[in-house]
């Protein structure tokens, strides 16, 4: 008696993506984006700040990403979302409406921040609560705000001392023109808003 193959199960086709769904970032808009990373230098960064977040950078309408992240990279650069994160990180994502400054803060960006060395003393001085004094270098949070800081003249804060914890407080609950647009994974966020191409 012959016995019958056995058939495989047949795999169920993974749903598509939906674009109706799909959310293209904003033109004239600047993204600042804070990572909740699990790394051991994540950890410290959250054991001295008391919070959830450890990184902070920049992304662009057109998914140009300015960060600095040592010690893989030690000065502010543009890169890909990716190059120095997995897709599997954990990010917030919140909203500067720059309509009537983007080209301006963008020229800050590009004279003030791109170049600049990661400001170790400056750490140094943020965990002591010490003046730093001139400006040679900046850490993460520090330098994706100092361009919006100076524009919009933020005075209420001091990016010395700004955390990656401090600054989505700051932007949650203090300027109108911020808002929280996305909480997940690097992936969902290149999924819904379009970025997929710029993951590889």
């Amino acid at each position: 008696m012959e016995l019958e193959p056995e058939l495989e199960p047949e795999l169920e086709p993974e749903p598509e993506l939906e674009l109706d769904n799909i959310t293209m970032l904003k033109e004239k808009h600047i993204y600042i984006i804070n990572f909740d990373g699990d790394k051991f230098v994540d950890k410290l960064i959250k054991f001295w700040t008391r919070g959830i977040f450890s990184h902070s950078a920049v992304l662009f309408p057109d998914w140009t990403f300015l960060e600095i992240y040592p010690p893989r990279q030690t000065r502010w650069k543009y890169t890909t979302i990716v190059t120095n994160h997995q897709k599997s990180d954990l990010i917030t994502v919140f909203d500067i409406n720059t309509e009537d400054s983007y080209d301006d803060i963008k020229k800050m960006y590009d004279t003030l921040i791109v170049g600049k060395k990661y400001d170790w003393i400056g750490i140094i001085g943020f965990v002591l609560r010490l003046k730093k004094g001139q400006r040679n270098g900046y850490f993460c949070s520090e330098g994706s705000i100092i361009p919006l800081y100076l524009y919009y003249h933020w005075t209420r804060i001091n990016p010395e001392y700004v955390s990656p914890e401090h600054l989505v407080e700051l932007l949650s609950v203090n300027y109108e023109k911020s808002k929280e647009i996305f909480s997940g994974t690097i992936e969902q966020f290149m999924i819904q808003f379009g970025g997929q191409k710029y993951g590889s």
